[in-house]
């Protein structure tokens, strides 16, 4: 179709957005200067609705994989569903261990010990996070997850 979607930025990208957007607003000014191309700021869904507005049917990626994907010379993401087992395990037995306790608390068998039940909810709440789940974090981050 005539629809491009083309994305900037990603994790720790955008502290500075008065600098992003300026510079993002010159490129779609000279790019529509030409006149052939019509550029603008628009979201997934505007992008999807102009591409199902096409009413083409479109094949299905069933024999590859998107991985290993390059980011940077010598950063490859791959392992993305089997990196970092010990740290998924221990999250995943940490929420276990939080939903048994709050269905207790529930209950009103037992009372927390308020400080360590907030400690363990906001250790699970980071924990989710997509790089996280996805073990693509950072090793420091993985440290700091650990830790946590």
């Amino acid at each position: 179709t005539n629809n491009i979607m083309v994305t900037f930025g990603c994790d720790f990208q955008y502290q500075d957005a008065r600098h992003w957007f300026k510079n993002i607003d010159k490129l779609i000014h000279y790019v529509n200067k030409d006149g052939r191309i019509n550029a603008m700021y628009s979201d997934p869904v505007q992008y999807t609705l102009a591409k199902n507005a096409a009413n083409i049917t479109w094949p299905l990626k069933e024999k590859s994989d998107f991985f290993p994907l390059i980011e940077t010379y010598h950063a490859y993401w791959s392992g993305y569903f089997t990196s970092r087992p010990a740290l998924k395990r221990m999250i995943r037995g940490s929420n276990s261990y939080y939903t048994f306790a709050r269905q207790v608390i529930t209950m009103g068998r037992v009372l927390p010990d308020i400080n360590k039940w907030v400690a363990l909810a906001r250790a699970l709440g980071l924990s989710s996070h997509h790089d996280a789940v996805t073990g693509t974090e950072r090793q420091h981050v993985a440290f700091d997850y650990a830790k946590r």
